[in-house]
C-alpha cells in the first residue's frame, strides 16, 4: 500500500508538471526544440529453468539533461516484475518508482535531501525484467518476443517536456536441441533458430572400440568415441590377417627383430630390398614413412607400442 501511495503521489507531481508545458509551445521552432531518444535491447533470457524470464535494456539519451520521466512498458505473453537502473551518466542514479500492474515506470533525479537539490542525465539505462506469465512457457519456441516502452514522458530540471518516440526491442526464443551437436573441439546444445549453443563440454574419449574384426580376406576397423555424445574422436584401421603376415616382420623371415629394423631403413632409403609389403606400415597410419621405423624401434627397444 506505501509503495502504491509513494507511485500515484510521483506520478501525480510528474504528469502536473509534464503538463504545465504547452505542447504547441515544443513545436514552435526547430531548435527549441529538446529531444530524446530511447533504445530497447532485449538482452537476456534463462532458457530451460522454472522460472524462466527476459531482461531488456531501456536507454534514454539526449544532449540535453533530462531529470524525471515516466513510461509503459510492455512484452506479449511475459508479466512487468523488475526495475533497476544500470547506468547513470551526468548523475547519481536516479530514484525508480514502479507499477507493476499498470506496468509504469517513473524515475526522478529529486533528491530527498532538505536543500531539494536535482539530478540530471544525459543517458540513462533501466534494466526491465519479464516473467513468463502464469509460470507456463506461453510462447512458442522458436517464437520472437517483442519489448515496447512508450507513451514516454521527459522533463528537465526546469520542467521542459523532451520529444521522445516509442522504442521497441526483439528477442528470439530459443529452440533448445534434445540431442548433442558436436565436432572435433566438443559437444553442446544448439537452437534450431539461431547460432546460440548451450552446456559446450569437450569430449570424454573412450578406450578402442571394434567395428569389425580383422581376418585373412579383409581388413577390420576400430574406433574411439565420446561417452557423452558417441562423436568418434579416432578411427583406425586394422590389417588384415595372414598365416605370411607378422607385424614388424619386413623381411619376411617370420621373426621380427633387427634384422627388419635395418630392412625398412634400407627399404626407405630407396635400397630396393625385398620387402613384406602387408608389413611395411607398422604403425597402422596407412602410410610408409619415417614413423614407421621410429616405431619399430621403439616396439624393439620394449616400449610400450602397438604395430601392425
Amino acid at each position: 500500500m506505501k509503495t502504491a501511495k509513494v507511485f500515484l503521489a510521483l506520478s501525480l507531481v510528474l504528469s502536473l508538471m509534464l503538463l504545465m508545458i504547452p505542447v504547441a509551445s515544443l513545436y514552435e521552432g526547430t531548435e527549441a526544440v529538446l529531444r530524446a531518444d530511447c533504445a530497447v535491447t532485449v538482452s537476456e533470457q534463462n532458457i530451460g529453468t522454472p522460472d524462466y524470464y527476459v531482461a531488456a535494456d531501456a536507454t534514454f539519451t539526449s544532449d540535453n539533461a533530462f531529470t524525471a520521466g515516466i513510461f509503459t512498458v510492455e512484452a506479449e505473453g511475459f508479466v512487468f516484475t523488475d526495475c533497476t537502473v544500470t547506468e547513470s551518466e551526468g548523475g547519481q542514479a536516479p530514484e525508480i518508482s514502479a507499477d507493476y500492474d499498470g506496468n509504469k515506470v517513473i524515475f526522478t533525479g529529486f533528491s530527498n535531501s532538505t536543500e531539494n537539490d536535482f539530478r540530471s542525465y544525459t543517458k540513462l539505462t533501466l534494466r526491465l525484467k519479464f516473467a513468463i506469465a502464469d509460470g507456463t512457457l506461453a510462447l512458442a519456441a522458436g517464437s520472437t518476443v517483442t519489448v515496447s516502452v512508450k507513451d514516454i514522458n521527459i522533463a528537465n530540471v526546469d520542467e521542459e517536456r523532451f520529444v521522445t518516440g516509442d522504442a521497441t526491442g526483439t528477442l528470439h526464443i530459443h529452440n533448445k536441441s534434445e540431442t548433442w551437436t558436436s565436432d572435433s573441439t566438443g559437444h553442446w546444445y544448439a537452437c534450431s533458430g539461431c547460432d546460440e549453443i548451450f552446456d559446450f563440454a569437450s569430449h570424454t574419449e573412450s578406450d578402442w572400440i571394434v567395428d569389425a574384426e580383422a581376418t585373412a580376406e579383409a581388413d577390420g576397423h576400430r574406433h574411439k568415441e565420446c561417452t557423452v555424445c558417441g562423436y568418434h574422436t579416432a578411427e583406425e584401421i586394422i590389417k588384415k590377417t595372414s598365416a605370411q603376415y607378422i607385424p614388424g616382420d619386413i623381411n619376411g623371415d617370420e621373426t621380427v627383430d633387427n634384422k627388419d629394423l635395418i630392412r625398412l631403413f634400407q627399404y626407405l632409403s630407396e635400397w630396393g630390398v625385398e620387402v613384406n609389403a602387408d608389413a611395411l606400415d607398422v604403425n597402422g597410419d596407412q602410410a610408409v614413412d619415417n614413423k614407421d621405423l621410429i616405431r619399430l624401434f621403439q616396439y624393439l627397444s620394449e616400449w610400450n607400442v602397438e604395430i601392425f
